[in-house]
């Protein structure tokens, strides 16, 4: 029990200490739960599903990054759907991307809330019609 009287114990179980104090906080009073994040996070990847989706059966227009990384139009479509979707509804989270922020060379992480996306995880798969490739 804390000095106040109040027992910790199931704060400490949940982990919720090791959050930072603004994640704390936005939690335990917040706007935002857990759940609503999840909703958004569900609702943006069917979105971009449905993007990979059409794009699976169509013709790849396919860039280089570095020697061996491949990008496709639908990777950058995707993300780009994904970012706008998030950004309309949690306007002051930050957004790490595989094909633009983190390409860049331009992505910090912070104890800001932040939304790392890498649109299609196994491109080469993609692009060679494997259907073994991910959201995430």
């Amino acid at each position: 029990m804390a000095d106040n009287g109040i027992d910790t114990s199931i704060l400490r179980e949940l982990h919720l200490f090791d959050l930072p104090l603004s994640h704390f906080l936005l939690l335990l009073f917040g706007e935002v739960s857990l759940d609503q994040f999840l909703a958004a996070a569900v609702d943006a990847a069917q979105k971009a599903g449905e993007v990979t989706r059409k794009g699976f059966y169509e013709t790849k227009h396919v860039e280089h990054k570095g020697q061996v990384d491949l990008v496709t139009e639908t990777d950058k479509k995707c993300e780009e759907l994904v970012f706008n979707h998030l950004k309309q509804l949690f306007p002051n989270h930050k957004f790490i991307g595989e094909e633009t922020t983190a390409a860049n060379g331009v992505s910090e992480l912070t104890d800001e809330p932040t939304w790392i996306v890498d649109p299609v995880d196994g491109t080469t798969n993609f692009v060679h019609g494997y259907i073994i490739f991910s959201f995430e």
